[in-house]
């Protein structure tokens, strides 16, 4: 139970310190230290988190977790513009996703040496 106040109170202190240096209204540090578990997720979910998520390396980090999960994805998103509108530069954008997914097939290159 001392080591659970001890992680409650370091992240308090943590919290605080990044509302005096970044800014944020005062009242944070109200929250924060007036109720303790509850002001931390709260300050964590309303002010850290978004800005978590909208950085370019979690931005990386979702994309390639999508690709990994769903490599396909890109290719039926292609196919699905062509079909809503067949223009040429989605068709030519459909052709370039289509050969270079790692989820289409392998195709067999022809040769043109004579047998």
């Amino acid at each position: 139970m001392p080591a659970l106040g001890l992680l409650i109170l370091a992240a308090q202190v943590l919290c605080a310190i990044h509302v005096v240096r970044t800014g944020r209204p005062y009242w944070w540090l109200f929250l924060i230290v007036m109720v303790p578990a509850v002001g931390v997720i709260v300050y964590f979910v309303a002010e850290l988190l978004p800005g978590l998520l909208g950085s370019r390396g979690a931005r990386q980090a979702v994309s390639g977790a999508a690709k990994v999960f769903d490599p396909g994805r890109g290719v039926r998103e292609a196919q699905r513009q062509v079909e809503i509108s067949p223009s040429a530069p989605k068709t030519r954008q459909h052709s370039r996703t289509n050969f270079s997914s790692p989820a289409s097939p392998k195709r067999r290159r022809l040769s043109t040496a004579k047998r």
